[in-house]
Protein backbone atom coordinates (compact mmCIF):
# COMPACT_ATOMS: atom_id res chain seq x y z
CA UNK A 1 0.00 0.00 0.00
CA UNK A 2 1.79 3.57 -1.06
CA UNK A 3 0.76 6.43 1.41
CA UNK A 4 0.44 9.96 0.08
CA UNK A 5 3.18 12.15 1.35
CA UNK A 6 -0.08 13.99 2.67
CA UNK A 7 -1.33 11.64 4.93
CA UNK A 8 1.14 12.05 8.31
CA UNK A 9 0.36 16.24 7.89
CA UNK A 10 -3.67 14.95 7.98
CA UNK A 11 -3.03 13.17 10.98
CA UNK A 12 -1.08 15.25 12.86
CA UNK A 13 -3.39 18.16 12.48
CA UNK A 14 -6.21 15.42 13.97
CA UNK A 15 -3.88 14.47 16.65
CA UNK A 16 -2.57 17.76 17.47
CA UNK A 17 -5.42 19.33 19.38
CA UNK A 18 -6.65 16.04 20.91
CA UNK A 19 -3.82 16.00 22.57
CA UNK A 20 -3.02 19.90 23.57
CA UNK A 21 -6.77 19.97 24.82
CA UNK A 22 -5.94 17.04 26.55
CA UNK A 23 -2.37 18.35 28.39
CA UNK A 24 -4.25 21.93 29.01
CA UNK A 25 -7.18 20.54 30.17
CA UNK A 26 -7.29 22.15 33.74
CA UNK A 27 -6.27 25.67 32.20
CA UNK A 28 -8.82 25.86 29.71
CA UNK A 29 -11.61 24.45 31.94
CA UNK A 30 -10.00 27.60 34.15
CA UNK A 31 -10.08 30.10 31.44
CA UNK A 32 -13.90 29.30 30.40
CA UNK A 33 -15.17 29.20 33.49
CA UNK A 34 -13.44 32.63 34.80
CA UNK A 35 -14.17 33.76 31.21
CA UNK A 36 -18.38 32.75 31.41
CA UNK A 37 -18.49 34.12 35.20
CA UNK A 38 -16.93 37.57 33.84
CA UNK A 39 -19.32 37.79 31.12
CA UNK A 40 -22.48 36.91 33.27
CA UNK A 41 -21.22 39.30 35.66
CA UNK A 42 -21.49 42.24 33.53
CA UNK A 43 -18.08 43.12 32.76
CA UNK A 44 -16.70 44.46 29.63
CA UNK A 45 -15.19 42.58 27.26
CA UNK A 46 -11.12 43.39 28.43
CA UNK A 47 -11.95 43.14 32.01
CA UNK A 48 -13.57 39.20 31.08
CA UNK A 49 -10.40 38.69 28.68
CA UNK A 50 -8.20 40.04 31.75
CA UNK A 51 -10.14 37.43 34.36
CA UNK A 52 -10.01 34.70 31.87
CA UNK A 53 -6.55 34.85 31.36
CA UNK A 54 -5.30 35.12 34.92
CA UNK A 55 -6.72 31.91 35.83
CA UNK A 56 -4.91 30.41 33.06
CA UNK A 57 -1.68 31.64 34.08
CA UNK A 58 -2.19 30.69 38.13
CA UNK A 59 -3.26 27.02 36.82
CA UNK A 60 -0.39 26.92 34.54
CA UNK A 61 1.66 27.53 37.11
CA UNK A 62 0.50 25.70 40.14
CA UNK A 63 0.86 22.77 37.84
CA UNK A 64 4.33 23.21 36.41
CA UNK A 65 5.73 24.21 39.91
CA UNK A 66 4.03 20.61 41.46
CA UNK A 67 5.80 18.82 38.60
CA UNK A 68 9.09 20.61 39.35
CA UNK A 69 8.82 19.51 42.90
CA UNK A 70 7.75 15.85 42.21
CA UNK A 71 11.89 16.44 40.28
CA UNK A 72 10.31 15.44 36.71
CA UNK A 73 13.17 17.06 34.05
CA UNK A 74 11.70 19.62 31.54
CA UNK A 75 12.76 17.88 27.76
Amino acid sequence: MKEKPVVPLVIAAIICPICLLSILAPVFLGSVAAGVFSWFGGFDPVAALGLAVIPAILIYGFFRRRRNRRGVADG
